[in-house]
């Protein structure tokens, strides 16, 4: 058009974890890249269990869904997401983008996009800056604090818990995703 918007639909180009991938980490994000720019907006999940959203994933044909975290991250044409709670283990996952996606211009998908990843039994590895595995167990500082001082040096003198460490960087300070309990 003569604005220069465009007046194509969004249809999904790429999906991160690419469907029939196996072994896919059950803290994985979902990454979505779109041939246009989508309306954010039009983005919605569910919080429960009921198969409702622009975004769905389901291990039971949809008749439940996976409650999904209420954040989207948006960066160009790419979208991601994640589940609230880490997937289960050793399961088929099926994500499913419904026509409610729409573009900025307001065209939305044409066709329903689905696509199917297996979890395996193991969450994202914690590392440094580095790339050194600083995961320790189940990923809670006071596990990771044995792998952290091997790999950089002590990281201090605090117990933590509830939060999970996304790296540590090679002064010994420490980065978390999230959490229920401080310091």
């Amino acid at each position: 058009t003569g604005s220069g918007q465009t007046s194509t639909p969004p249809t999904v180009n790429s999906l991160t974890p690419v469907s029939g991938t196996t072994s896919v980490y059950r803290d994985a994000t979902i990454t979505i890249t779109f041939g246009v720019v989508v309306n954010t907006a039009t983005v919605t999940m569910t919080t429960n269990t009921t198969c409702t959203g622009s975004i769905q994933l389901s291990t039971d044909g949809f008749v439940t869904c996976i409650p999904m975290n209420q954040t989207v991250t948006q960066s160009g044409t790419q979208i991601t997401v994640r589940t609230a709670t880490e997937m289960a283990a050793g399961t088929t996952h099926t994500l499913r983008i419904t026509t409610a996606v729409a573009g900025t211009t307001g065209l939305t998908m044409p066709t329903q996009f689905e696509s199917t990843f297996t979890t395996g039994a193991t969450t994202t590895p914690l590392t440094n800056e580095f790339g050194a595995d600083c995961s320790g167990g189940t990923g809670l500082i006071s596990d990771v604090r044995t792998a952290a001082t091997s790999t950089e040096g002590a990281v201090g003198p605090y117990s933590i818990s509830g939060l999970i460490i996304t790296g540590i960087d090679r002064f010994g300070s420490f980065y978390v995703q999230k959490g229920t309990d401080g310091l």
